[in-house]
């Protein structure tokens, strides 16, 4: 199945560089915070995973995924989580 089998599904994908390009998408305001968080608050269902860490993929995987898994729950959505990220 695709996702054209489901006319009402929609892939999102939040980018914070282009969310937050002047702070490198880093979210160190809480007017980011609130932003971020109204945005995950329209999803029905998420998926959780490690991504995008080249340097330390170690760490990443024990804490970035974490943090994602907690930020979604906090606005409770329902999350399904990727089974190789240590950090849950």
């Amino acid at each position: 199945a695709t996702i054209r089998d489901f006319p009402g599904v929609e892939f999102v994908h939040f980018d914070p560089m282009e969310l937050f390009g002047s702070t490198q998408g880093k979210v160190i305001t809480p007017s980011h915070t609130t932003a971020i968080t109204s945005q995950l608050a329209q999803l029905d269902i998420a998926f959780a995973r490690q991504s995008g860490c080249a340097t330390t993929p170690w760490i990443c995987a024990r804490f970035k995924t974490g943090q994602r898994l907690v930020n979604l729950m906090a606005v409770g959505v329902p999350v399904v989580v990727w089974g190789d990220n240590a950090g849950f």
